[in-house]
């Protein structure tokens, strides 16, 4: 097995690979072919949802697509291979698309003998919506000749073109594969409970924090009228314990004066007495 260069591609890339465009061989950077493989492009992008053609085939979105976060998209690619019996393929995404977030699922191999375009699905990663456009270049392929022609190549073994996809193939994908959409939606549906949740449990506290201060009030206003009753009675206790002195102290003077009265009497009778 021998890894083919550019030169090697060069020469044989008209041959085993249609929809080359005329600068191929300059050698220039936007040549598609490197040091050591071919730079494949974007010949047509499908995304779920299309509508199909009369042959059941589905039908390109157009020249550029954008793909939402979690979004899928199936892409064709502009050149179709025509593999000899001794050539073979390795396929690998590039650099450019990975730094963008944009996920490569299935490149994979190509067997000697295929032809057809490439289908790959492509899932974005990323963070924000991505762009793909007809034209970019989407995957890497690595060619090398085997040392034989292989017995029963791709053809040989009755292995289909790779036709454009159908509305089926394009219908198993989902449009959002990370589910971002639903669970955006769920998160807001959360949000919305959690805080349902909490204004009622804030009411609840509120409600009750107001009840609490209220009797706190309430129980406050009566703490004083209580102590403004029991200094009232202290001070009543006082006047008639008072009272109860000045008619003791009342009482003695009357019974003073009547001593008094009952010792001049006895003065007097006695005076009596002896002026007799």
């Amino acid at each position: 097995m021998t890894i083919l260069r550019d030169a090697e591609l060069r020469n044989g890339a008209s041959d085993w690979l249609q929809g080359m465009p005329d600068h191929t061989g300059t050698g220039t950077r936007d040549d598609l072919i490197q040091a050591a493989s071919i730079d494949l492009q974007v010949g047509a992008i499908y995304r779920p949802g299309t509508p199909q053609n009369k042959r059941g085939q589905a039908i390109p979105v157009g020249r550029r697509c954008c793909i939402d976060q979690g979004g899928t998209v199936i892409v064709t690619t502009k050149q179709h291979f025509q593999l000899p019996a001794n050539i073979a393929a390795l396929n690998f995404p590039p650099s450019s698309q990975a730094l963008r977030g944009l996920l490569l699922v299935n490149p994979g191999h190509v067997d000697p003998g295929f032809q057809g375009p490439l289908k790959l699905m492509i899932i974005n990663m990323g963070e924000d919506a991505a762009e793909i456009r007809v034209g970019d270049r989407i995957v890497t392929s690595v060619f090398y000749k085997l040392a034989e022609s292989a017995e029963a190549d791709y053809r040989a073994r009755g292995g289909s073109t790779g036709a454009e996809p159908t509305v089926e193939q394009v219908r198993q994908l989902s449009p959002d594969f990370l589910s971002v959409d639903k669970r955006a939606r769920e998160a807001v549906h959360e949000a919305r409970i959690n805080s349902t949740i909490i204004a009622s449990v804030l009411t609840t506290v509120l409600s009750g924090g107001i009840v609490l201060l209220t009797q706190f009030y309430d129980n406050s206003g009566l703490n004083a009228d209580i102590q403004r009753l029991e200094a009232q009675a202290a001070v009543e206790q006082e006047i008639d314990t008072l009272q109860n002195q000045v008619e003791s102290l009342l009482e003695q003077g009357e019974t003073q004066q009547e001593l008094i009265k009952s010792l001049q009497a006895n003065i007097d009778a006695r005076g009596s007495q002896n002026e007799e």
